[in-house]
């Protein structure tokens, strides 16, 4: 009976607990669940295997989608491998960092690098430090203007007459694809020393000047068409095309009827039939530049698992960047970039 008693009156005891000791106590239960969770989660991270990503400004918004799906697949969750684009910038930046890392020997070294300007994967091919790419789509540089803007463009069809313009310019760095092939075709055309002049301002990589144009900071800008597809596609056409940039072949006119600007329409406007040969080898002798997706020489072997995936599905992700703006139009590896 004394043991009852006691129990009895234990369990009364508790119960007259006041409310403030019964929230000490649940939050001590809580904070001790919420810890055990933690531990888990931080254990299940722990175990996943980051493939580390470079890419081209230009080439993020096709590219994330591939590694969202990529992420979802079941090789990725059974073999615990999650895709990274850790980082992103101009072409030539990007290169230049790798080639840093090659040579410093860190262990967090980009595994897999897409880049915008395909001879500078070429470089890094030549010394080592990407052991295997290949070119998945391709882009073209176009002068474009910004919509809104009320600029008189009858007269403008070729680079000089651009430089001749009065129109604000803005540029890309020549660490991006697009800054090295506006200084390319410059060269080309007789008239590097007047772009130097009149360029009024330089942006790091091809995302920031296609910004800057759509807001109207520059008036016009030499841009990918991909870029413009892209921008058009969630800004309500904020960026015209005014021609193709072409040294055989350059079309101009009226831009409200020139057929280029057929290339910037939204993606549900541009049927992938005709997105996947936008010019059309018998209309134009275009110089454009490859996407190339490279594998680098880091020792990872789950980056081996992703960048065996996309070489596989290469159907797959082509859809993605022609809903990009980007076409699967075959280069003359030859002009290539123009090195």
């Amino acid at each position: 009976m004394k043991n009852g008693f006691r129990l009895q009156k234990r369990s009364g005891m508790v119960a007259q607990w006041s409310p403030l000791v019964w929230f000490a106590l649940s939050a001590v239960v809580c904070f001790g669940l919420f810890l055990g969770a933690l531990s888990i989660s931080s254990t299940d991270q722990n175990d996943l295997h980051v493939v580390r990503v470079y890419c081209a400004s230009a080439v993020v918004k096709p590219l994330s989608k591939i590694v969202t799906r990529f992420n979802a697949e079941k090789i990725a969750t059974t073999k615990k491998i999650r895709v990274d684009i850790v980082r992103t910038g101009g072409s030539g930046a990007l290169a230049g960092q790798i080639s840093a890392e090659m040579l410093t020997g860190v262990q967090q070294m980009a595994d897999v690098f897409v880049c915008a300007d395909s001879n500078r994967m070429t470089d890094l091919v030549d010394n080592q430090t990407i052991v295997e790419c290949y070119p998945v789509a391709a882009q073209f540089p176009v002068i474009a203007i910004c919509a809104d803007a009320n600029l008189d463009c009858s007269q403008i069809f070729d680079l000089p007459s651009l430089l001749n313009s009065k129109l604000k310019l803005g540029v890309g760095s020549i660490s991006s694809a697009i800054g090295f092939e506006t200084v390319r075709f410059a060269q080309l055309a007789g008239c590097d020393t007047l772009l130097g002049e009149r360029k009024t301002a330089e942006f790091e990589n091809v995302m920031s000047l296609a910004q800057a144009l759509s807001i109207g900071s520059v008036d016009s800008a030499i841009l990918w068409d991909s870029t413009v597809t892209q921008f058009n596609q969630t800004d309500n056409r904020a960026i015209k095309i005014v021609a193709l940039l072409d040294v055989t072949n350059l079309t101009s006119g009226d831009t409200n009827l020139n057929p280029l600007e057929k290339l910037a329409l939204p993606a549900d406007n541009l049927p992938l039939a005709n997105g996947s040969d936008k010019f059309g080898s018998d209309k134009f002798s275009a110089t454009g530049s490859h996407i190339k997706v490279g594998r680098s020489s880091s020792v990872s072997a789950h980056a081996d698992t992703f960048f065996k995936y996309l070489k596989e599905n290469r159907d797959i992700a082509l859809t993605d960047f022609i809903d990009a703006g980007f076409s699967n139009y075959q280069l003359d590896l030859s002009i290539d970039n123009g090195r």
